[in-house]
């Protein structure tokens, strides 16, 4: 579940290398290269899993394009409208779907990998204030449309659902705030198999308000038919009123709220959906609108990025980890680094648990003092962020690139392989400018603190497999 630039599924642009790439590197020979020029910079570069094709949209034409030989080669499919792309969505859970959104009431579905392309209509405008498709994890068929009702001088937000991939939609609700499949992600569980099936969970308006600060919680089991919700009770004995969003974070569920005439906040916390616990975090350490990041977190711990900073365009943060049910949540290291818009330079090492890399601020007094330029050296835990070392190349401190200064667009590799991380960085005390960078990699992740100069300059260019 997404919305604005705070809560956020993590993409990883420390390069993870597919299997094909990590046999060529394994050989004498130097990797193969293709170029493709575009006029236009592609924007939202989409792999499926498991494969060699690749899909984006040119932002100009509104054009997509496909690849189905890690991006040699590039078609526009011959199903799909010239210029009608207004968004293009792969299913997170079913790695051959994709959905193309125009901005009339119809648009376009695969099942097979962008190949062949089939029409579906839904009555309703796809949102423009958050992601248009949220999806079940457990069914790929079941599909929430949080769309709008422009009929009117002003849209109105409201939300339609699928059961068959579009083969039909209904209405779900009205006057919603972004509505989500309990079941979001596939750990997740209500430990009730129906329940798991067909819960929704819906920020909604108030009865009789349209203020932010009268939003309300709603679940339903029933599709909201008949009148079917729930508003659970966050802290015991009472529901909450001001909640501005929920976030599903591997097997938990987190709402926001927002408290009446302050910019604090409140985090409530549940992994079946049914009880709900409030987070609660060190003292010094208070949440406010807009300067805390929900990160990826782990199958058993929330990992939350706070903002404790004073220099809004130079921001700073702490990295904080739950206990096992989300609620306590104990600070792990200082002086991380984040952008303005949220941003935080921590990345996970995919295939293998428990091994993350993010980026801290050396001189985060002169910073915060001076406003001096941010000295950024980059750190690895194996323990999923308990503990931290420097990461090493020949017996120097090695640091990296990462998110809040990312220069692909989209995905990078088809599939992981465990254990391979490639990146644009420097050895020294601290981060340089990226096109001071070289190409750095490491096979084992890092675990003998070892990474291998493989090129003695940055690449500012997308990384596709051959």
């Amino acid at each position: 579940m997404y919305t604005h630039s705070i809560w956020r599924y993590l993409l990883l642009p420390t390069l993870l290398l597919s299997s094909n790439f990590s046999a060529v590197c394994g050989k004498k020979d130097k990797p193969r290269l293709t170029a493709s020029k575009f006029e236009f910079l592609p924007y939202n570069v989409n792999y499926f899993d498991d494969s060699d094709v690749v899909m984006f949209i040119d932002p100009i034409s509104s054009n997509v394009y496909r690849s189905t030989n890690a991006g040699e080669s590039w078609e526009m499919p011959k199903d799909l409208p010239r210029g009608a792309a207004l968004s293009l969505t792969l299913h997170p859970w079913k790695s051959t779907r994709a959905f193309m959104m125009t901005s009339e009431e119809l648009h376009w579905k695969t099942d097979d990998r962008g190949e062949t392309w089939q029409k579906f209509v839904v009555e309703k405008f796809p949102s423009l204030y958050r992601d248009p498709l949220t999806f079940h994890a457990g069914d790929p068929d079941r599909i929430i449309w949080n769309g709008m009702d422009c009929s009117g001088i002003f849209c109105d937000e409201l939300t339609m659902y699928t059961t068959d991939n579009f083969k039909h939609t209904k209405y779900l609700r009205d006057d919603t705030d972004g509505c989500y499949w309990a079941k979001s992600d596939p750990v997740f569980s209500t430990g009730d198999k129906k329940m798991d099936l067909n819960r929704i969970i819906c920020v909604t308006r108030g009865r009789f308000s349209p203020w932010r600060t009268d939003y309300r919680l709603l679940i339903s089991d029933n599709f909201f038919s008949g009148g079917d919700e729930l508003e659970p009770e966050l802290e015991l004995g009472r529901t909450v009123k001001g909640i501005i969003n929920v976030a599903s974070v591997t097997k938990y569920l987190i709402a926001a709220a927002a408290s009446d005439n302050t910019d604090e906040m409140s985090l409530y916390v549940s992994d079946d959906s049914i009880k709900w616990h409030k987070a609660v975090f060190p003292h010094e350490h208070k949440l406010r609108q807009e300067s805390y990041t929900v990160l990826e977190g782990t199958n058993y711990s929330i990992q939350i990025d706070i903002q404790n900073s004073g220099r809004p365009m130079k921001p700073m943060g702490v990295f904080l980890t739950s206990n096992s049910n989300g609620t306590y949540f104990v600070r792990n290291i200082e002086h991380t680094n984040r952008n303005e818009w949220g941003v935080v330079d921590f990345e996970k090492v995919m295939g293998i648990q428990g091994i993350v890399m993010l980026n801290i601020v050396e001189n985060f007094e002169a910073v915060e003092k001076s406003n001096e330029e941010k000295h950024i050296r980059s750190k690895m835990s194996f323990d999923d962020g308990r503990d931290f070392m420097d990461l090493n190349c020949d017996g120097h401190p090695l640091h990296l690139h990462s998110v809040t200064d990312i220069s692909n667009s989209g995905r990078v590799f088809t599939s992981p392989a465990p254990g391979l991380v490639m990146g644009i960085g420097n050895t020294g005390n601290y981060l340089k400018h990226y096109m001071e960078g070289s190409l750095y990699i490491s096979d084992d992740a890092g675990i003998k603190d070892l990474f291998l100069l493989l090129s003695k300059r940055a690449l500012r260019t997308n990384f596709i497999t051959p």
